[in-house]
């Protein structure tokens, strides 16, 4: 009888324990890489993106038409494009101009730097932010991923999928 109620007592402990305390994750948006499926404009497009430790990125179009075989890459502010042999290099202009590319990469790096503004909704873990005069909502998953992006003034919409620890 005593075993049993200190099990009880113990599970009841546990129990009350994580009904109590916020719901935290830690978010991973570096050192990882995913398909990003990016909805602008009733246009899909469907790139794989690499999210390097060291902060640089890169979005290889290989699944659409128009743009399979362009890659971007990107360091600090600069995004160098290549496309069928050709390169070019410029410096992001900013959020109001940017591409649905650019503002992917530069929203997920902004949102490194406001992670700790997770709130824990229904089982949802969300980031809301401002970047550059840009609201966005990043959705993360339980394990810290990133499972999808809004950027309601812009009409973007992305879901990220086959998401890899490298």
């Amino acid at each position: 009888m005593k075993h049993g109620c200190v099990v009880l007592l113990s599970l009841l402990m546990l129990f009350l324990c994580s009904c109590s305390g916020a719901q935290k994750i830690s978010p991973l948006l570096e050192g990882i890489a995913f398909t990003a499926k990016i909805s602008i404009e009733n246009e899909i497009y469907t790139c794989d993106v690499t999210l390097e430790k060291s902060g640089s990125a890169q979005v290889a179009f290989s699944h659409n038409g128009n743009f399979s075989g362009q890659t971007l890459t990107f360091s600090d502010n600069c995004v160098t494009t290549e496309f069928s042999g050709l390169s070019r290099s410029y410096k992001f202009h900013g959020a109001k101009t940017g591409s649905p590319s650019e503002l992917l990469i530069f929203v997920l790096r902004d949102a490194r730097r406001t992670q700790n503004r997770i709130k824990a909704k229904n089982g949802d873990f969300l980031l809301r932010s401002r970047f550059e005069g840009i609201t966005y909502t990043l959705h993360f998953g339980a394990t810290g991923l990133p499972v999808s992006l809004e950027i309601k003034e812009k009409g973007l919409s992305a879901e990220f999928q086959n998401t890899r620890i490298l």
